[in-house]
Order: structure tokens, then sequence, then C-alpha cells
């Protein structure tokens, strides 16, 4: 969406104003954090454990699973790991730059044949190498769900 920052004023004084964005932005913020309560509510409902997630900036706000191993959040989040490595290289640490560097170093995504479902193959392919990869962690899918369902340490088997 685009929204013009600069108003035209319509009265006896005329002129021009900038658009006070403080409001838009509270509201993106909480309509933001509604959606992360929501979610947090049924992951609860559903039995897992949580946690808080403050993020890189310390400020996130966010909620994860507890009880999931680094390595395994470090497999998952290779994605983030490129941002860091990016804004790392540049020097920078602010979210903003966390920001271009997200967009300045995603790859462009390759198209299926045509006729496909595009998403339902790209998730199964990355299901499948997630898994691979958690393999080669040595754990074992059971010991992540018992982990994810109660918060809990990982238990000896």
């Amino acid at each position: 969406m685009l929204l013009a920052n600069v108003l035209q004023m319509k009265d006896g004084q005329g002129g021009w104003k900038a658009a006070d964005t403080a409001l838009w932005r509270e509201h993106l913020h909480a309509a933001t954090m509604a959606g992360r309560v929501a979610s947090a509510r049924v992951a609860v409902e559903l039995g897992y454990g949580i946690e808080a997630d403050p993020g890189p900036s310390g400020r996130l706000g966010h909620w994860r699973i507890a009880g999931v191993p680094a390595e395994v959040m470090e497999l998952h989040s290779k994605r983030a790991a490129q941002i860091e490595a990016e804004c790392q290289r540049r020097g920078e640490t602010t979210y903003q730059a966390r920001s271009v560097a997200a967009r300045t170093t995603r790859r462009a995504k390759g198209h299926e044949a045509e006729g496909e479902q595009i998403m339902p193959r790209q998730q199964r392919r990355g299901f499948d190498n997630f898994r691979r990869q958690l393999g080669g962690l040595g754990l074992q899918k059971l010991v992540i769900l018992q982990v994810a369902m109660t918060g809990g340490a990982i238990d000896a088997m």
C-alpha cells in the first residue's frame, strides 16, 4: 500500500503538511501483537510449551516453542543467518539494515512445470531436506516432537 506523506490543506490557511504516521505505526504494531498472541494461544491449546523470543534486537516481542535444541533452530534459520552475515559484511546492525539485507540477498524462486501447484511441491521438498538435516544431527523425530510438546529438555531414550 502506498500512502502519501504530504497532504494539501484545504482549510483557510492552505499549504502542505506531512501526515502524522505515529498512529499508523501504533495500529500496525497492535495488529501484529494481536496475531502473535492469537498464535501463542493456539500453540498452548495444542499442548506446546512456549517461551518469550526477544529476537536479535531484544524488542521483538514474539514467542517460540520451548525446549527446541539450538542446533535445530540454527538448521531451520538458514535465511536469518544469511541476512545476519550480510549485515556483518556491511558493518550494519539496525533493523532497517536487516530489512535491506533481506531484500537484496534473496534469490529468485524458480517456477514449476505449468499446471502444478507451486507451494505444495516446494514445501514438501523443503520439509524433506529439513528432515534429512535433522537426521544428520542425530536427532530423532519423536525426540523433537517430545521437546516441542512438553517444552522440556530431551529425555534419554
